[in-house]
């Protein structure tokens, strides 16, 4: 609000400090109730955010165990891993069991060389013309043109094949060979090369039907594995097998007839038990996460945001009441579900005694963990879902909370709009006290020059 230029001439006074001074008291009181109510409002929906996460990861638990997913685990195992690699393909639960395999033959990749003395400069020119590679398929043509050395050829094979066939230059003692290596191993592998332009490119051809003299020797041939699992013979172009056993992904390494390597499928309780062991830290991060947003320090006499809630009491009952229920239903069935309660309400768990469990008796274990009336983890997710629904308390608690923000801001509103007319009332009373006091001065002043004047005349 602008000032008047002229108050406080008449009486003196500071005005404008004198109305700031009172519009502040005013405001003090005002100001302190919106503030505490805001601050309070804050802390309780970030109380509310926190118990909320925590419920949330204990529903994640919840729902792996109840899904009974991680009770399915396998892991795959070879009792000489240097010959044959075996595991668990994604997203796949082997039956269990186990499989005698015996390695024939490994995959390989054909290679061919060409007669190293027929080039024996390095940066000769080769003859003109178009090599016509085949491959698994796929055809591509390498053009030899005027000046091209024989590792320009190589360069040119390399950046045509696509990766189909990787060549090389090897330098050795009679001259200069060109080695040629499949892509692509077994007989799915076998390269062919034709001259189909020009001539005098002889040396660098090969006809895998009919190989001839003065073209490109095999020094390895393209030849397929051969294994056998528990005697039914098995070929494979590749040495890496994920078709062979069901839910299985097979590598050979290294191939001797007579030597039986013994594949496994066994339950992996790991799964299972970090999971159970992921849900007593979630459970127990619930309890902590609610005494942590409940707490009283007496010593301060300071109190947390949701100290003394009703929500608060409730869950830690309830939470309680459900592992109580599990428990009691684990010792009737006769199971030992190796969790057990702490004197304020947390969970341990054992992870050895769990897996004993369940490797001796797995269907009674797992029934207590996952499905529809699996004792631990079906009220327990009722309960969870109710909770953490949209319509849930925690969310009606959190919308009530953000409410009553909106609220201290249109309060807030209201008192600036109290305050401004309160400020404008202050200053239009001390305008006119000012005012007042300037007549009274004037009249004073008139006063005083009369009465000099008749004491002037009388003397």
């Amino acid at each position: 609000m602008a000032l008047i230029s002229n108050i406080g001439l008449g009486s003196g006074l500071d005005i404008t400090s004198l109305v700031n001074q009172l519009v502040a008291a005013e405001r003090a009181g005002p100001d302190l109730i919106l503030n505490r109510r805001e601050a309070r409002a804050n802390a309780q929906i970030s109380a509310i955010g926190k118990v909320k996460s925590a419920f949330a990861s204990l529903q994640t638990a919840v729902d792996k165990l109840r899904t009974g997913n991680v009770f399915e685990a396998r892991k795959a195992s070879s009792d000489a891993t240097d010959r044959i690699g075996v595991s668990i393909s994604a997203g796949q639960s082997p039956a269990l069991g186990s499989f005698d395999l015996e390695v024939e033959s490994l995959a390989a990749a054909q290679k061919l060389q060409s007669d190293p003395t027929l080039v024996t400069d390095g940066e000769a020119a080769l003859a003109t013309g178009t090599l016509s590679f085949s491959v698994d398929g796929d055809s591509f043509d390498v053009v030899v043109g005027a000046d091209t050395t024989i590792y320009d050829l190589a360069s040119s094979i390399n950046q045509s094949s696509g990766g189909k066939v990787q060549a090389a230059v090897v330098n050795g003692d009679d001259g200069f060979s060109l080695s040629l290596t499949s892509g692509i191993t077994g007989s799915a592998g076998e390269i062919s090369i034709s001259q189909t332009v020009g001539t005098g490119l002889e040396a660098f051809t090969f006809d895998p039907n009919s190989p001839q003299p003065g073209t490109l020797s095999e020094s390895t041939p393209a030849s397929d594995a051969v294994f056998y699992i528990d005697g039914v013979k098995r070929t494979s172009s590749s040495n890496s097998i994920n078709d062979a056993i069901s839910g299985l992904d097979l590598t050979l390494k290294q191939a001797e007839l007579g030597v039986t390597v013994k594949l496994t499928v066994s339950e992996d309780s790991s799964s299972a038990s970090g999971a159970v062991q992921g849900f007593v830290t979630a459970y127990n991060n619930v309890l902590k996460t609610l005494d942590d947003v409940s707490a009283y320090d007496p010593e301060a006499n300071t109190a947390q945001a949701l100290n003394g809630d009703i929500f608060v009491r409730s869950a830690r009952s309830q939470l309680r009441s459900y592992i109580g229920g599990a428990l009691n239903a684990a010792n009737e069935a006769g199971v030992n579900l190796a969790i057990n309660t702490q004197v304020d309400g947390t969970l341990t768990f054992n992870a050895t005694t769990f897996s004993q469990n369940l490797a001796a008796n797995p269907s009674a274990v797992k029934s207590l963990y996952s499905g529809e009336d699996a004792a631990l983890t079906q009220n327990l997710s009722s309960y969870l879902g109710d909770v953490l629904a949209n319509d849930g308390v925690l969310t009606q608690r959190n919308d009530a909370l953000t409410r009553s923000l909106d609220l201290v801001a249109k309060d807030r509103e209201t008192l600036e709009r109290r305050l401004e007319s309160i400020e404008e009332r202050y200053r239009k009373q001390f305008i006119a006290l000012d005012s007042l006091v300037a007549q009274l001065n004037s009249t004073s002043q008139f006063l005083a020059q009369q009465l000099q004047g008749l004491a002037s005349s009388n003397s």
